[in-house]
């Protein structure tokens, strides 16, 4: 099975989707089903979601074969870099506790 590898801007570590992913995993850890049957993860990256100004986006594709990551501002428009955040070290530290926990769940795979 062919996984797309991704990446966030300006992190150097990429991800796949882990072989042993299930759908209810997905859901235990906050991903939506969409209506098409694909599976988002949107989350605010911050101490507060009210305190946030950028947001950890994660697609995956209904058949499991397809991966989408990004940060964005907190409008979901504009792709940021994280490593070029002025005083960041909490949120790349929130991001990678996050990928993380994702790693452990066998959603995704260090590529």
């Amino acid at each position: 099975m062919a996984h797309l590898v991704d990446q966030v801007t300006g992190d150097k570590q990429s991800y796949k989707i882990s072989d042993k992913i299930k759908k209810y995993t997905l859901k235990d850890v906050g991903f939506t089903e969409t209506n098409n049957g694909n599976f988002v993860f949107d989350r605010p990256i911050g101490d507060s979601p009210y305190d946030a100004n950028f947001r950890l986006k994660i697609s995956i594709s209904k058949d499991f074969d397809k991966l989408r990551m990004s940060v964005t501002d907190m409008s979901g428009l504009t792709n940021i870099d994280i490593s070029k955040l002025k005083d960041s070290e909490q949120m790349v530290e929130l991001y990678q506790y996050i990928l993380d926990d994702f790693v452990n769940r066998e959603i995704l795979e260090k590529n």
